[in-house]
């Protein structure tokens, strides 16, 4: 941590420094080294279930005091020509929304979560039967209806966050 963070700063200063991109199963003591070097916590929560999982995230934060930033993170709907999908499935687009959304109205009830990165631009078949599901499809097109649900919910979001103050002009 230290040698990157030394690299990183005398060539791009202004960079914000992220740690590893983990779950909630990385040895206390590896987060602990990684406080004095890294600006931005980044992690990439197991999904199962489909809920926030607040507590964890919360003792995160209280270990480390930094923000945090949920990585690499994405729920699926049941695709009608595939049977399985990477991460946790909903049987619809609208059941996967409405997760999506309460998902994400409780990860940024948390004042040091400062952002998200929502995984698969394209989607990519893994192996027969598998969909890495993405807001494009294989055949390049938009998935219309997963985009126009993101929309939404990022605009629900905005608008939050300047109800609350928390947007910067």
């Amino acid at each position: 941590y230290s040698e990157s963070h030394a690299a990183f700063k005398r060539y791009d200063p202004e960079r914000l420094l992220f740690g590893d991109r983990n779950g909630f199963n990385i040895p206390a003591c590896v987060v602990e080294e990684s406080i004095p070097y890294v600006d931005v916590i980044s992690v990439q929560p197991d999904v199962g279930g489909g809920d926030f999982p607040g507590e964890a995230f919360d003792k995160l934060h209280k270990l480390t005091g930094k923000p945090v930033i949920i990585s690499d993170w994405n729920f699926s709907y049941k695709p009608s020509d595939f049977e399985f999908t990477e991460w946790f499935q909903f049987p619809t687009l609208s059941s996967c929304m409405e997760a999506y959304r309460k998902y994400l109205l409780a990860a940024f009830s948390k004042p040091y979560i400062i952002g998200y990165f929502k995984c698969r631009y394209w989607e990519e078949v893994l192996t027969p039967g598998k969909l890495r599901q993405g807001i494009r499809k294989l055949n390049g097109d938009l998935d219309e209806g997963l985009v126009k649900g993101l929309s939404e919910i990022h605009s629900e979001l905005i608008d939050m966050f300047a109800r609350e103050g928390r947007m910067s002009e």
